[in-house]
């Protein structure tokens, strides 16, 4: 049949075609593939698996054409995990998830019981997530129950004993702005937090931690005051012990805000259901946005809203113990590689095995590999403020930095001291430019500048001493050496030639800004930092303005690598950066420096 069949049925109601088109638009976005019309139209494969399977194989195989490059084809076969709600379900892979929803409710007793029973499990044979009770939090909710449906909640301070307490990890809402701890309800909240005024979120997740026999309970907007800046400072950069030293976290992970809850009703009836990743979300246009368009698709973010924020991802790692609370099922992950699910599937977040291996790596060149790696997730994930950038990675950074200070020294903006030359190759990907905000405090030297959401740190091979860092600098801004910064710069000595950038035209009658090179005929396409192009804003560059390309050494894929700057003081030799060369072969760039003069010392800002 043609894969066009299958949207035609899902527009028409069929809930097993729509779950296919769901996991295959998943999978494409993940791996970064796409289809078009063509690939709608060539035949498409259908394979379904039956049988006395484990949970953790697929049972269905879908073979489509999908487009690698402009004019370019080739077959692909995608895995998915499928089976069926209720009952009466045919596939063994959902008997577990049927127990946990007898009820049709995934905050139903048997849930909570099937999660403790995972949880002391993880006690009693997991060596890597037993921990002794840690100290509590500064502030934390102390929670007891009154009647079947009230809990009392106490906010209290200052108390100096080690007990096991439970972190929440969700999306604010209007309901969390309107119960939050402020200069102005603090002294309340130390009295008690009125039940009726809590979220949704919070009750169920107050249910859960009394469910597993804890009687404390961390939550960010109740336990910081939100509206004393001092206070949060203080507090943001305690989150590293905050989430390290909870006994578990609690995940409200299919919801959009606080208002929606962590439990949900599931279908009793045999519907056909997809087993979503859980990794965590990109935030890019979806690849497959064609194809979406035409079956009628959203980009697969609906199933865990959570995960796309920038805040979950230093909680989620951090954390020893999370249980996911999804639309269907629930998900636990500790700090073993195999996490479990309702379902009798084994499901894992490499991420977080990769950050506790990288922990223990005593190698350079891999230390600072797991670094990029876990940039460039970070980075593309949502942040409702520029200035979180820092913060909301700061105790990754510092869990990070702890482990390998012989290696990477002090934390810079985001870089790392003692390998800042390797840290400063990164770049925007091609179409992701976004914008410079005002006001901004980050060094432009430092991935954490722009606003462009998909920023990338590569390896590059050094192939010269170009570019060496004199000096390096940041003046915080609170407590936290992790944290936010009010300014930094370095001082470089390097060799640099003018040049300039213009609009070139190319083959598919678009335009891209390349860095042309003074008194030579040619000019090489560069990666934006920013959208510089744009007129009217303080941090824009008009066209053909002067330019400079510094050399750093590096090089990848027979290219040199060059970072691309304009002064800002020529006087003082104070520079910034706006973008990236990396696509002028290495033969080339040496010849632009053979009549350059000696190195000069600058400042990058």
């Amino acid at each position: 049949m043609e894969l066009s069949v299958l949207g035609v049925s899902s527009s028409r109601g069929c809930a097993g075609c729509h779950a296919i088109l769901q996991c295959l638009s998943d999978q494409l976005a993940q791996q970064e593939l796409t289809i078009d019309s063509k690939s709608l139209q060539e035949e498409c494969k259908l394979y379904w698996l039956v049988g006395d399977r484990q949970g953790s194989q697929y049972s269905l195989m879908l073979g489509i054409t999908v487009k690698i490059a402009e004019g370019e084809y080739r077959k692909r076969e995608f895995c998915m995990w499928i089976g069926y709600d209720g009952q009466q379900s045919p596939h063994p892979a959902a008997r577990r998830l049927n127990q946990a929803i007898a009820d049709g409710y995934t905050g139903s007793a048997a849930s909570l019981d099937i999660l403790s029973r995972w949880v002391k499990d993880c006690d009693a044979t997991h060596q890597k997530c037993k921990q002794p009770p840690s100290s509590l939090p500064y502030r934390i909710l102390r929670l007891s129950k009154v009647s079947q449906d009230i809990i009392n909640v106490i906010l209290v301070e200052g108390l100096k004993t080690n007990e096991p307490y439970a972190c929440l990890s969700h999306r604010w809402g209007e309901s969390t702005l309107r119960c939050r701890t402020t200069k102005g309800t603090i002294a309340t909240h130390l009295e008690g937090v009125p039940w009726n005024s809590l979220p949704k979120t919070f009750q169920q997740a107050a249910t859960v931690t009394l469910a597993l026999g804890l009687k404390y309970m961390w939550i960010d907007s109740l336990c910081i005051v939100q509206d004393d800046k001092e206070d949060w400072k203080v507090q943001a950069a305690q989150m590293c012990n905050i989430y390290r030293g909870s006994y578990i976290t609690i995940a409200a992970t299919s919801s959009s805000d606080s208002d929606q809850g962590l439990f949900w009703k599931v279908p009793t009836y045999p519907v056909m259901t997809r087993r979503s990743r859980s990794g965590h979300v990109w935030l890019r246009e979806s690849p497959a946005h064609q194809y979406q368009e035409y079956a009628n698709l959203d980009n697969g973010h609906h199933d865990f809203p959570l995960l796309s924020r920038g805040w979950v991802f230093q909680e989620r790692i951090l954390a020893p113990r999370v249980v996911h609370f999804g639309r269907c099922e629930l998900r636990f992950e500790d700090v073993q590689p195999d996490a479990l699910c309702t379902c009798g599937s084994e499901t894992s977040w490499p991420r977080k095995d990769s950050h506790y291996r990288s922990l223990a790596s005593s190698d350079e060149a891999m230390t600072r590999g797991y670094w990029h790696n876990i940039v460039n997730q970070f980075i593309s994930l949502e942040l409702t403020f520029y200035s979180d950038y820092l913060p909301a990675l700061a105790g990754v950074a510092r869990q990070y930095g702890t482990a390998h200070e012989a290696v990477l020294g002090r934390y810079v903006a985001g870089l790392w001291e003692r390998t800042l030359l390797h840290d400063l190759p990164w770049y925007v990907v091609d179409g992701y430019p976004g914008q410079r905000p005002e006001g901004c405090s980050t060094p432009t030297w430092s991935w954490a500048s722009t606003t462009a959401g998909r920023c990338v740190t590569l390896a590059y091979t050094r192939a010269t001493e170009d570019l060496t860092i004199k000096e390096s600098r940041s003046n915080l801004a609170g407590p936290d050496e992790y944290g936010p910064i009010d300014s930094a710069h370095l001082v470089v000595e390097g060799r640099f030639i003018t040049g300039s950038w213009k609009w070139v035209a190319t083959k598919k009658l678009t335009r891209r800004i390349h860095f042309y090179i003074d008194n030579r005929q040619e000019s090489y396409y560069m990666h934006l930092d920013y959208n510089f192009s744009i007129s009217g804003n303080s941090w824009h560059v008009p066209e053909f303005s002067k330019l400079y390309c510094l050399k750093t050494g590096f090089v990848g894929d027979g290219c040199h690598v060059c970072l691309v700057l304009r002064a800002v003081n020529t006087e003082q030799n104070i520079f910034e950066r706006i973008g990236l060369l990396m696509e002028a072969p290495g033969e080339v760039v040496n010849r632009w420096f053979e009549s350059c003069s000696g190195p000069e010392i600058i400042k990058l800002v």
